[in-house]
C-alpha cells in the first residue's frame, strides 16, 4: 500500500517527525531518514541486519512513518537487463543454474523485507508502515545531490531508501 495521495495530513501524521525509507537486502539494506522539521535527510547509508535493528530501535513509536521497498508486490522477477551479456550463449543447464541462484537470492531478499515489515508493524503499528511497490526509476549520486543536497557517499540501496522517504511527510 502506498501513502494516500489525498493531500490531507491527519492530526496523527502531523506529530510524526521522520519518514524512514528502507530498501531491504540480504547483506546490507538501504536506510534513509527524512526529517519533517528540517525538510532534509538526516541519514542515508546501507547497513547490515543487526545494525538496522539497532538503529530502528532508536525510533520511538509514533515518531516515524516507514516506507519499505516491497519487491514481492510486483509478482515476478523482471531484472532481465542485469543478465550477463553472454547468457544466451550458455548451455541450457548453466542458464537454469543461474536462474535458480538468482531466484533463491530474490526470495531471500523478499524474506528479509517481510521480516523487517513484521518487526516494524509489531513495534510501530500497521498504520505507520507503508509498503511501496518498486519503480524503475533509480537515482544516481548526482540526482540525489541535485534533489536533496546530500553529497556524502552512497550506493544504489541507500539511494533507493532515500528516494522512498524523500519529502513524504
Amino acid at each position: 500500500m502506498e501513502r494516500p495521495t489525498s493531500g490531507q495530513t491527519s492530526q496523527k501524521e502531523k506529530m510524526i517527525k521522520y519518514a524512514i525509507g528502507i530498501d531491504p537486502d540480504l547483506h546490507k539494506s538501504g536506510l534513509a531518514v527524512w526529517s519533517r522539521t528540517k525538510k532534509q535527510h538526516n541519514y542515508i547509508d546501507s547497513v547490515g541486519a543487526f545494525e538496522l535493528i539497532q538503529l530502528l530501535n532508536l525510533i520511538k513509536p509514533g515518531e516515524a512513518l516507514f516506507f519499505v521497498d516491497a519487491g514481492w508486490l510486483n509478482g515476478g522477477y523482471f531484472h532481465y537487463a542485469n543478465f550477463p551479456p553472454e547468457f544466451d550463449t550458455w548451455h541450457v543447464n548453466a542458464q537454469y543454474a543461474y536462474l535458480v541462484k538468482r531466484g533463491i537470492n530474490v526470495g531471500e531478499n523478499f524474506g528479509v523485507g517481510k521480516f523487517i515489515v513484521a518487526y516494524l508493524i509489531d513495534v510501530h503499528g500497521e498504520n505507520n508502515v507503508r509498503l511501496v511497490r518498486p519503480v524503475n526509476e533509480k537515482w544516481d549520486a548526482t540526482k540525489l545531490k541535485q534533489l536533496t543536497g546530500w553529497s556524502k557517499r552512497t550506493n544504489p540501496d541507500s539511494r533507493d531508501a532515500a528516494r522512498l522517504c524523500w519529502q513524504r511527510i
